[in-house]
């Protein structure tokens, strides 16, 4: 990684839910220069979500251990969620061939 060629430390940022947390800690573990992860409030740490949440113990998470992510979701839990339709404002496309863009 660049950052660590630079001497700079690595914050994951991880807004997106437990699976993102999960993935972003088993980057940590891999990476020399890794300084801090964000996990704030109890959807990331995945309460209701994963069968067994994320706890921070002395300000720490442990890495999770299972297969895959380590991670186990909780499905029932999951599919009693109805998701809300979304507008597409977030996306942009290419007039050309209608391929989605960088912002």
């Amino acid at each position: 990684m660049m950052a660590e060629t630079y001497y700079a430390g690595l914050a994951p940022h991880g807004p997106y839910g437990p699976v993102n947390l999960a993935a972003c800690l088993h980057v940590a573990t891999a990476t020399p220069n890794f300084l801090i992860q964000e996990a704030a409030d109890t959807f990331r740490l995945g309460e209701r979500h994963l069968k067994e949440p994320f706890k921070v113990v002395d300000g720490y998470i442990d890495i999770p251990r299972g297969p895959g992510l380590g991670i186990e979701l909780d499905e029932a839990y999951i599919a009693t969620q109805k998701l809300e339709s979304q507008s597409d404002a977030g996306r942009w496309f290419h007039d050309d061939d209608g391929a989605v863009a960088d912002w």
